[in-house]
């Protein structure tokens, strides 16, 4: 005896979930990350100007120094947070910009500053 119609179906589940977990412990983990970066961005730009406005050879030596071990372990912890973030990657390729390219700038800054200030005192 034949059944009529076949006798198989399909079920399709369209789970709309994002990977990581739920939707709003997503947008958490986005606003972290953009917290954390603006965060790491003043921080950066301060640490820059200090450094590029220093002339004491002494300061200077030990300012790059603390730099490079505190970017590294900045540049880890917000990596992992843009990580878990799942952003884009335009938005990712943004903000790492913003993260390698803020204490540079504040060096930058610093340096003309002082470059300034020092012409300033001595037209006086």
């Amino acid at each position: 005896m034949a059944v009529a119609g076949g006798g198989h179906g399909h079920f399709h589940s369209h789970d709309h979930q994002v990977k990581g977990g739920s939707e709003p412990q997503l947008s958490r983990y986005r606003v972290v990350a953009i917290v954390l970066e603006l965060g790491i961005i003043v921080h950066s730009v301060v640490i820059g100007l200090s450094l590029g406005a220093s002339n004491n050879t002494c300061t200077i030596k030990g300012l790059v120094a603390a730099l490079c071990f505190h970017q590294m372990f900045e540049g880890m912890g917000l990596g992992g947070c843009i990580l878990q973030a799942e952003f884009k990657f335009m938005k990712k390729v943004v903000l790492v910009f913003f993260f390698s390219a803020t204490t540079p700038f504040g060096i930058a800054l610093g340096m003309a500053i002082s470059k300034c200030t020092k012409k300033t005192v001595q037209v006086h």
